[in-house]
């Protein structure tokens, strides 16, 4: 996973 990726999959980890 890259740096920026991160906050992205926690994001979709919240979503679901």
């Amino acid at each position: 996973m890259v740096n920026h990726s991160l906050p992205i999959m926690m994001c979709i980890c919240g979503s679901n």
